[in-house]
């Protein structure tokens, strides 16, 4: 009988840690936008941190069959975007977004801003984190390091040419660790690269610059604007597991 309780016990403890771990998770989802329409211009956020994003020019809402609730930028002054948050700028994180391309050409997917390089000095609005599409179908994310032993204060890491293509889905995803950066497609690990980060805030945040999806800024030749659809959007203030990445990728199809 005493062997009863005590495996009793000890299932129950196990589970306890399994909820406190899960709950411990759940509490680093930093941002969740499902994209739903609730009227306005609005993005509600279902994270619990009241991140709440805003369209902006050519962006509305839109219904899809197969993401249900999504959001249209249908011209490069297009965006969804949300004010400057600490939570928002982890030391150690993961985006995940649904993306489907209208045009595959050079353009922004998603980025965090900054008001200066935090060890080099410059000022201006620099990307922290961000996604690029690219016009041979490739993609690519990265992060601002700002490490003054390198060259440049961006470290970044792309796919293949040809791995996006127009009218399709797919889940887009960057994440960062405090020494490797890494970008995934549909839950699967592409590429990886190594960075240096700054110590105690890990990447070079400074100011009150937005997190926006589709936000047009200059890198070279023209504004480049995304033009498609975002499904659900997720933002986590740790770095996911790959395990945890291939998961998302079914969870977060509303048709499989």
């Amino acid at each position: 009988m005493n062997r009863i309780v005590s495996s009793i016990f000890v299932i129950a403890s196990l589970l306890c840690g399994f909820a406190s771990a899960q709950s411990d998770a759940d509490q680093k989802l930093e941002l969740k936008w499902t994209m739903r329409n609730s009227g306005g211009v609005v993005v509600e956020d279902f994270s619990g941190k009241n991140h709440f994003g805003l369209l902006r020019g050519q962006a509305f809402f839109n219904a899809d069959p197969r993401m249900q609730n999504t959001v249209t930028i249908s011209g490069i002054n297009g965006l969804v975007s949300t004010p400057e948050n600490a939570e928002l700028e982890p030391a150690q994180g993961t985006v995940e977004t649904w993306i489907k391309a209208d045009v595959i050409r050079n353009a922004d997917i998603f980025n965090k801003l900054s008001s200066k390089l935090v060890r080099r000095g410059p000022t201006g609005g620099m990307s922290v984190y961000g996604m690029h599409l690219y016009e041979d179908g490739s993609f690519g994310g990265f992060v601002m390091n700002d490490d003054l032993a390198e060259p440049g204060p961006w470290v970044g890491v792309g796919s293949r040419p040809g791995v996006i293509e127009t009218g399709k889905w797919y889940l887009v995803a960057l994440r960062w660790d405090n020494q490797e950066l890494a970008l995934f497609l549909n839950g699967e690990l592409l590429g990886t690269r190594k960075y240096r980060q700054i110590p105690i805030i890990g990447l070079s945040y400074s100011g009150d610059r937005d997190f926006s999806l589709g936000q047009a800024t200059y890198w070279g030749g023209s504004d480049h604007g995304f033009l498609g659809q975002f499904g659900e959007t997720r933002i986590y203030s740790r770095s996911l597991q790959n395990k945890e990445m291939r998961e998302h990728y079914v969870e977060m199809q509303v048709i499989k």
